[in-house]
């Protein structure tokens, strides 16, 4: 792949994320960004947690956790009377997990998200 066609790939990779973003927020959506790191997890059976330590020279170090879903924090913001949010992040935890199953499960699994992200997007209009 030369430079050219890696820049054009970037460039429309930019302009999908550029038309999603825009898309949500002239639906009147709030953008947000949430933690990638906490010191604390909702621990699920069927994804691993990748753990890290962060280390300061003036406190005790501390145990942080790769969250493998922006969910739980978007919940709290809508609790707390948010509104309509939206963020655009990168994936962690449940897309590395399906990629270990066989091809089969995760092309069932991806046709499911397709159907779920469809039906949402009916409704905003």
């Amino acid at each position: 792949m030369t430079s050219g066609e890696k820049f054009s790939i970037l460039r429309k990779r930019s302009d999908i994320t550029e038309a999603v973003r825009g898309f949500f927020i002239e639906k009147g959506f709030l953008q947000v960004e949430t933690p990638l790191l906490a010191s604390h997890v909702i621990p699920e059976a069927h994804i691993e947690i990748f753990r890290t330590e962060q280390i300061s020279l003036y406190k005790k170090s501390r145990s942080l956790y790769l969250l493998p879903s922006p969910e739980l924090w978007m919940k709290k913001l809508i609790a707390q009377g948010s509104g309509s949010i939206f963020q655009i992040c990168k994936e962690t935890g449940e897309l590395r997990q399906l990629m270990q199953q066989k091809i089969p499960d995760l092309f069932q699994s991806i046709v499911q998200r397709f159907k779920r992200s469809y039906f949402i997007a009916k409704q905003l209009k």
